[in-house]
């Protein structure tokens, strides 16, 4: 399971620190008819992809040399990532140091390769790696020689994505049992996680036209049980920070969150430009 996400932690940390964020894009989607809908099950989802297409445009004994070199393995893929520095404090305020593009592998912990295009020319110039967990003093990268490559974007279908996350909505009714609420769900094999901000609507003031995350749903009526609902704009296929309020982990990445609710999640876009990608729409 793909989606990445950001573990609680108890308390901030008192001094900013780096994390290395999988770039993840929503997926398309199209206008669902309507439907009835179930309580707090996701409904109209849409694929969550990691963005995952770095080519390399060197010799195959060279690769099998590069391989070697930095002990990495054919079959684990390398993630276009977000180089961030996290800022003090409980909020999640990122400042993105650049683009990079890791993997990873399993032996006796996870051993991380980043490779760095610093001045985008097209050719990686900078690697760094790193056993488990960031070094408290941050990413150093060493020069290496440059490595032309080029990058290929992943299928916005989600068709032989890169994640068993997906991104829909969900409803619940309030606690006096009245108005509807409802929000974005991300949802996977084994967890669900309401987002917040959440919508509120009145039974009694239906049809009602809400948005919800870049996507606009029509609440049309409800009949005690489930609301009868319809998708007119699915979310916009686009970069996405799928974000947990409460902070970052010690290694400095998002971490699965295995089974569960809540409802402090935040679900915001990303103005990162995918390379050699058209702008996000």
């Amino acid at each position: 399971m793909w989606l990445l996400l950001l573990a609680a932690q108890a308390a901030a940390p008192a001094q900013p620190r780096q994390a290395v964020l999988g770039v993840e894009v929503i997926g398309e989607g199209a206008p669902v008819a309507e439907q009835r809908v179930e309580r707090r099950q996701p409904f109209a989802q849409q694929r969550v992809i990691l963005e995952s297409g770095i080519v390399f445009d060197i010799a195959p004994a060279a690769l099998d040399a590069l391989r070697e070199r930095f002990h990495l393995d054919a079959r684990h893929r390398f993630v276009l990532s977000e180089w961030v520095a996290v800022g003090p404090g409980p909020g999640l305020e990122l400042r993105r140091l650049g683009l990079l593009h890791c993997a990873s592998r399993v032996t006796w912990g996870t051993n991380h390769t980043c490779l760095r295009d610093q001045d985008a020319d097209g050719r990686l110039d900078g690697v760094a790696v790193y056993r488990n967990n960031i070094p408290a003093e941050g990413l150093s990268f060493q020069p290496i020689e440059p490595i032309p490559y080029h990058y290929i974007q992943a299928p916005r279908s989600g068709e032989g994505g890169y994640s068993e996350t997906s991104l829909g909505f969900g409803w619940d009714r309030e606690r006096d049992g009245g108005r509807l609420r409802f929000f974005a769900q991300a949802a996977g094999f084994s967890y669900r996680a309401e987002i917040d901000p959440s919508v509120i609507v009145d039974p009694a003031q239906l049809p009602a036209t809400i948005e919800i995350g870049g996507a606009q749903l029509t609440v049309l009526s409800y009949d005690g049980r489930r609301p009868a609902v319809r998708v007119d704009r699915p979310f916009p296929s686009r970069p996405i920070r799928l974000l947990s309020l409460g902070g970052f982990s010690d290694s400095g990445v998002y971490l699965s969150i295995m089974g569960g609710t809540g409802h402090d999640w935040r679900l915001e876009p990303n103005d990162i430009s995918l390379p050699g990608a058209p702008a996000p729409r």
